[in-house]
């Protein structure tokens, strides 16, 4: 592998919140994504003006259909449109650079974004326990299903996304928020292995979050779970790593208390440990998809490699990447992920899509990628034919014939979602 393909080994981000020296996109986009996800959470759920499968039907169905629709017009446009687009483009989408302010937005307007979330999702898990209760008083189990899924679907996509930036600052009032969100569903220790363990261990087999060639989803997640809770829980000497599991443990448990009293013991807990488990499973169906069957050299000579210096350096080549206008705000830029490992301290609002130019692009964005993984064979079929590109030197940037199946199933599961709207 050639060194131009290898970024810098991974830092810890020191901020979400340092303003760039040039010109940055405007956060408000961002803003508005997440506040129409929070009114469409709000008319569906607690004000009961709309199904409540909305934020399903629109986060599954809707925005699936505008990535497959924009990656089709990406991969059929004149290449001459496409050559005069980068030129002018930062990312060829939605935040592009020619979009861009002449004015700079100070750091606080970057942070407010996903601060504002830290707030948003204690009131959305508040709102969907009442809502939950009266339903399962009505005996109306098509809104008891709906406040579920929609629940565990917005802690899941904001939550986890918003903390994955958050912890990752330097202060520690964004650590907390990032804490808070994540021991809402009793992942509290990802905070732990993903910022210590993953960005060391990324794409090794030292690494629970790195999912192997072949390996379904189905498979990954076992892996995953147990296997970050083992690395949060030995991190560190003196039981440091218990102590912090136990804690983020109690807090878990204090919500399901306060699920108790609203719900009654079994419905209480019975809604905190699905919406949990939605949320992870959301969380870990993007990590599963980010660095699928992507790995690291050996560098050294041991029979068995337990240091990340056993390893080549983390480079672009090592993450898997997307662009789309829509699904770039809703997840703060979080498919620009090559960048994010390539230089953690750089701000969500300034990651490339395809940083230097070298790194691997998925078939379709994440909401489409993750309905796909969902069914292996189409899954493999698109990203086993991009794996085996990448070893011959290529990097496929756009769809071809050979990914239609794949395309077509993420249509009929994203149509299938879109159907919900009828209950």
């Amino acid at each position: 592998m050639s060194s131009e393909m290898m970024g810098p080994p991974p830092r810890t981000r020191q901020s979400v919140c340092v303003v760039s020296p040039s010109a940055s996109p405007s956060p408000v986009p961002f803003l508005l994504v997440s506040l129409l996800f929070f009114v469409l959470y709000l008319l569906s759920v607690p004000f009961a003006l709309c199904p409540p499968f909305l934020v399903v039907s629109v986060a599954f169905g809707f925005v699936t259909l505008w990535e497959i629709c924009e990656s089709i017009y990406s991969s059929v446009r004149p290449p001459g449109q496409q050559k005069k687009k980068s030129k002018n483009s930062k990312d060829g989408g939605f935040l592009a650079a020619d979009h861009a302010p002449s004015h700079q937005f100070s750091a606080f307007w970057y942070a407010f974004p996903l601060r504002l979330w830290a707030l948003f999702l204690p009131t959305v898990f508040a709102l969907g326990l009442n809502e939950f209760a009266e339903s399962l008083d009505n005996n109306d189990a098509t809104r008891v299903v709906g406040v579920i899924l929609s629940t565990g679907l917005l802690i899941g996509t904001f939550g986890f996304t918003v903390a994955h930036e958050l912890l990752h600052s330097r202060h520690l009032k964004d650590q907390y928020a990032a804490w808070t969100m994540t021991t809402l569903v009793y992942y509290g220790h990802w905070n732990l292995e993903h910022r210590y363990h993953h960005h060391k261990f990324v794409s090794t087999p030292l690494d629970p979050a790195t999912a192997l060639r072949g390996q379904s989803f189905y498979s990954y997640l076992g892996q995953t779970v147990g296997g970050t809770f083992k690395t949060a829980w030995s991190r560190g000497g003196a039981g440091r790593g218990q102590r912090r599991v136990l804690s983020y443990l109690a807090c878990s448990a204090c919500v399901t208390c306060a699920c108790v009293l609203r719900a009654g013991v079994a419905a209480g807990v019975a809604y905190h440990l699905v919406v949990s488990a939605l949320a992870i499973m959301l969380l870990e169906v993007v990590q599963y998809v980010e660095h699928y069957g992507l790995k690291r050299s050996q560098t050294s000579e041991k029979a068995n490699p337990s240091n990340a210096d056993d390893y080549e350096a983390v480079g672009n080549m090592h993450s898997w990447n997307a662009k789309n206008s829509l699904t770039d705000l809703i997840l703060f830029n979080l498919q620009h992920h090559a960048h994010h490992h390539a230089d953690p301290k750089t701000e969500y609002h300034m990651l490339d899509a395809n940083y230097k130019g070298s790194s691997p692009q998925l078939v379709l964005p994440y909401s489409s990628m993750a309905l796909l993984s969902l069914v292996p064979p189409m899954f493999f079929s698109s990203m086993d034919r991009r794996l085996k590109a990448l070893q011959s030197g290529a990097i496929e940037a756009s769809l071809s014939w050979s990914d239609t199946p794949a395309v077509l199933t993420a249509a009929g599961l994203a149509t299938l979602s879109i159907s919900l709207l009828r209950y």
